[in-house]
């Protein structure tokens, strides 16, 4: 049986969907060649097309098969700057590819931040407005609730990313505490 998926998640997903559609028609051409190279290197054929590649190499040059003469004699030097041409061309393709990757996924962190900022501000304007409704109602016994006195607040966002920040660059100046299996191996 069929999960149900409400309306509003269907909207949902359809605005991820489209977004999505919108990043790749953005692509460049030279983004779109070098997401296709860096599948195509990523796969099982191109692995097992290589090992092929580089035993019928070293069998054409080391062995008298298929009347072909030595072309690349031991120690395959032609056969080792082949191999680093293509190392280079695929690195700076995946490179690239990595780099439009890492854009697109900083993009949806912005996103998330954004919404993930909205609806803490829309959270703390209800509690707000169940605090005033409660006052209002007489229910003092909930107003000294002090762990729903601190949510009311607003969250000052700038003051905790800044106090993050603070304890990477201290946790990255201070030298890594050694574990007790270490201490005991000393």
């Amino acid at each position: 049986m069929p999960t149900l998926i409400s309306e509003a998640l269907r909207r949902n997903i359809d605005s991820i969907a489209e977004l999505e559609q919108e990043f790749h028609r953005q692509r460049t051409t030279v983004a779109c060649i070098s997401d296709r190279i860096t599948s195509i290197a990523s796969s099982p054929l191109f692995f097992l097309g290589h090992i092929v590649w580089f035993v019928g190499w070293i069998v054409v040059n080391t062995c008298q098969c298929f009347g072909i003469s030595h072309f690349d004699p031991y120690p395959f030097s032609f056969l080792g700057l082949c191999i680093a041409f293509e190392a280079t061309l695929l690195s700076m393709f995946i490179l690239m590819s990595q780099k439009r990757q890492t854009h697109q996924a900083e993009q949806w962190a912005h996103a998330g931040l954004q919404l993930g900022m909205l609806t803490e501000q829309e959270t703390t304007k209800m509690l707000q407005m169940a605090q005033s409704i409660r006052y209002h109602l007489g229910m003092k016994r909930i107003s000294e609730d002090r762990e729903l006195q601190e949510m009311v607040k607003e969250i000052p966002i700038l003051a905790i990313m800044q106090e993050l920040e603070r304890a990477f660059v201290a946790n990255d100046a201070m030298p890594a505490m050694p574990t007790d299996q270490e201490r005991r191996a000393a």
